[in-house]
């Protein structure tokens, strides 16, 4: 029955994903990456996994896993839908710029993020401090903001593939020493996204991937290594950090471990089937969270009364058996198990938030893509587009995690290039300088 669900799970997904790859000639067109997100978030978790303690993948269980996320995909798919048919066609999107946007705005932007993460190391008491000792539990409390500042070293490598139009040594020395950052705190997901983010201005910003590109022996043996180094980065992490592989041969039992886990890492079965199993019209949230999204600016230093701007803290909790309601900031267990779009609007709402959420979320993928695709070969869109399709969704966490770089993003743009964004017929100026 586990392996039917999923394989019918699949063939919606694999059908959204060609369908929108037909109509965009796009391989990262907001459907195409929903859709295989959501394959690797779901279609594992409902298929065969089942070594999480906290929930039973019983039958009822996974029938109620499978139904709502087929709601999820239909409420996205018509949210995404509804904008393009009625609202995108009306609008065309032009970026304009004061000052040419030189190779010298990147360097700068690149040594602004790398000042950040050398002050961010400095803080932990350098590198070879948090090879041999940092835990996990004690990375990013109160450093937030430096964390996010190190972005800047991804605006610096976007614009510089965009104004070479190619892959240079240059651009591959700045992105090991962006990397270089996140592997001393085995960190996988920025390298990753960064990642992410140059595959998709290499895309938008000099030639467009095609499918078969990712099936040639090479990119096989590239997606390999990717997933190796995602599925070994956490278990080192919970080890007590790279300086505690004595040997080779504990490497291989730590990579054996976690090869094994590689799709259990990312799926988000267990923590969205609690949610639809457990959330009632009795302990709705009914939108309380918000407020632990407007206390975020604050500063935990001068505020540490402020509620957790990561809600997945509540559900933990919650999954532990400990009902904590938001903005409460009193916590049994001080961990976390991320919301996704789809069960922190259910943890609010029922089934009505669930549909709205993805709907809004559908349009506003569209609205997006649609400023992508007129505006063409420019950096700071190509970047803003990344973060809305891939780290976007509604609890506060990724909220905040996505407004974060997005306003950073948008103040270099300003500061530096002048960049703004017009609509046809409401500005008739021709543009001074292109990127």
């Amino acid at each position: 029955m586990r392996l039917l669900l999923a394989s019918v799970l699949t063939i919606i997904l694999f059908s959204l994903f060609y369908y929108s790859y037909k109509l965009t000639n796009d391989l990262f067109s907001p459907l195409c990456v929903f859709s295989f997100f959501q394959w690797l978030r779901y279609v594992p978790g409902i298929g065969w996994l089942n070594k999480d303690s906290l929930v039973n993948f019983d039958d009822g269980f996974l029938y109620l896993l499978f139904i709502y996320e087929f709601f999820a995909i239909i409420c996205t798919f018509l949210g995404y839908a509804v904008y393009k048919q009625y609202f995108s066609s009306k609008k065309m999107y032009e970026i304009r710029y004061r000052f040419i946007c030189k190779k010298n705005v990147a360097y700068l932007a690149f040594v602004l993020g790398f000042i950040a993460g050398l002050y961010y190391l400095h803080l932990w008491g350098g590198a070879e401090y948090v090879i041999n000792r940092l835990r996990v539990e004690n990375i990013g409390v109160g450093k937030g903001y430096l964390m996010s500042l190190m972005s800047y070293m991804i605006v610096g490598m976007v614009i510089c593939l965009c104004k070479d139009k190619k892959v240079t040594f240059k651009l591959i020395v700045m992105f090991l020493i962006y990397a270089w950052f996140y592997v001393i705190f085995t960190k996988r997901a920025p390298i990753m996204e960064c990642l992410m983010i140059l595959v998709m201005a290499y895309n938008y910003g000099i030639k467009k991937f095609k499918a078969s590109d990712f099936i040639n022996i090479k990119t096989v043996l590239l997606l390999s290594l990717c997933a190796i180094y995602i599925s070994v980065m956490p278990v080192i992490r919970n080890n007590g950090g790279l300086g505690s592989v004595e040997n080779f041969h504990e490497l291989v039992n730590i990579l054996s471990e976690a090869t094994e886990s590689f799709f259990y890492q990312f799926s988000y079965s267990t923590r969205d089937g609690f949610v639809y199993s457990n959330f009632n019209l009795d302990n709705y949230w009914y939108g309380s969270n918000v407020l632990n999204l407007i206390y975020a600016p604050l500063p935990y230093t001068f505020f540490p009364w402020k509620p957790p701007i990561d809600d997945g803290v509540y559900l933990l909790n919650f999954m532990h058996g400990y009902y904590v309601q938001p903005p409460s900031n009193e916590f049994p267990i001080l961990s976390s198990m991320p919301f996704s779009t789809q069960s922190v609007m259910f943890a609010n709402f029922g089934i009505i938030g669930l549909m709205i959420g993805c709907f809004f979320m559908g349009g506003i993928y569209s609205y997006f893509y649609k400023i992508m695709v007129c505006v063409g070969r420019d950096p700071f869109m190509i970047i803003i587009y990344q973060l809305i399709v891939y780290k976007l969704a509604l609890s506060s966490l990724n909220i905040v995690q996505t407004i974060v770089p997005f306003v950073l993003c948008l103040i270099f743009a300003k500061v530096l290039c002048g960049w703004a964004l017009y609509t046809h017929g409401k500005a008739e100026k021709k543009n001074e300088h292109s990127l």
